[in-house]
């Protein structure tokens, strides 16, 4: 009975949640598996019914269905990390042209008319455009970096800073060991 304890266990599962329980090939035959399943299970009926073949063919089938829900799952996560790196980036980017402590005094009031444009028409192509292929968000985050970036750069330069990055860090202090 360990075996079935032990798989029951990495399946997460008790044994009011099994439903059937099916006996395949030599397992069918011997009397004393057969009452201790029936015995473990509460008395529920053993299924004694199913030929091997069948059942080695549905297992094939089933391995085949979730190999191909985990490429769609994969599909689907790449697509939704696409949308969410883009929706990350425009809101980022409207936080620092409004946030004092960031850019919202470094930029003149064209170059914040520009991001905010840009902005809000990304945030209105994602409306538009919930069920956008991973590409197409990953096209669309790059025309808006190409909008906002040479902006942000300027405006980092102008205040004397480096562009990305922390500026005015000095990294004199750290000794190489």
């Amino acid at each position: 009975m360990e075996p079935v304890k032990k798989a029951m266990k990495d399946a997460g599962l008790e044994k009011h949640q099994i439903e059937e329980i099916v006996l395949i090939g030599g397992s069918n035959r011997i009397p004393k598996v057969q009452q201790l399943l029936k015995d473990y299970f509460d008395g529920k009926e053993l299924n004694k019914h199913i030929n091997p073949d069948e059942a080695v063919a549905y297992g094939a089938a089933m391995v085949k269905e979730a190999e191909e829900f985990a490429k769609e799952d994969k599909k689907v996560k790449e697509r939704t990390n696409a949308r969410n790196s883009l929706e990350t980036y425009i809101y980022n980017m409207k936080n620092q042209i409004n946030d004092e402590d960031k850019l919202a005094d470094k930029l003149d009031l064209d170059e914040k008319d520009r991001i905010e444009t840009t902005t809000k028409e990304a945030l209105e192509w994602l409306d538009d455009n919930q069920n956008a292929k991973k590409e197409d968000y990953k096209d669309k985050i790059k025309e808006v970096e190409v909008a906002c970036n040479p902006i942000i750069t300027a405006v980092y330069q102008r205040s004397g800073g480096e562009s990305g990055g922390m500026s005015g860090y000095a990294d004199d202090d750290n000794d190489e060991l």
